[in-house]
């Protein structure tokens, strides 16, 4: 059975809370995906309260959850924010509105390139390459780089090609 991708689930980033001087400068506001609210955010003790509106099957149930920040200190300097997922407990950069305000794991959620096939996943690295050298070669990149994206590409295009060619040739069709 396929699982549930996280591009159908509301998303909240705690890199949105990394410049806040969290929690004196938190403003209370709103999380919008399309130009619509999907839910209201207020500060509380060291933690964030989300609260929004689930419908399923045409029943509305209200939901307000209080996730808890936590910081790390990089090496590099300066702190990061994180989650704490309210299900699981652990730091999450990302955490999904659903039925509760919880991280992937415990919605059990997939990205979509975890549900391609082996030949999209190879199509998708392919047309990468190719956005990296589609208008010629980029400013800054040498041309030893660029000759060997170039030749990647070609190479993929033609695996590709082959790979499709086989595809109907199994399925019995003209070639």
């Amino acid at each position: 059975m396929a699982k549930d991708l996280t591009s159908t689930y509301p998303a909240l980033h705690a890199s949105c809370f990394q410049k806040m001087n969290l929690p004196e400068a938190f403003e209370p506001g709103t999380l919008t995906r399309g130009g619509r609210v999907l839910a209201s955010l207020k500060m509380a003790r060291q933690a964030i309260v989300i609260e929004y509106t689930i419908t399923s099957r045409g029943v509305s149930v209200n939901v307000s959850d209080r996730v808890a920040f936590d910081w790390t200190f990089p090496a590099y300097g300066g702190r990061r924010v994180w989650f704490l997922c309210p299900r699981c407990g652990r730091r999450r950069g990302v955490l999904y509105l659903g039925q509760r305000v919880v991280c992937r794991e415990c919605l059990d959620l997939a990205y979509p390139c975890e549900m391609q096939s082996r030949m999209d996943r190879g199509w998708t690295l392919h047309q990468r390459w190719l956005s990296r050298i589609a208008d010629g070669k980029p400013k800054r990149m040498r041309w030893k780089t660029y000759g060997k994206l170039r030749e990647k590409a070609a190479i993929r295009a033609n695996a590709r090609l082959q790979a499709f060619l086989a595809t109907w040739k199994l399925k019995g069709l003209p070639v």
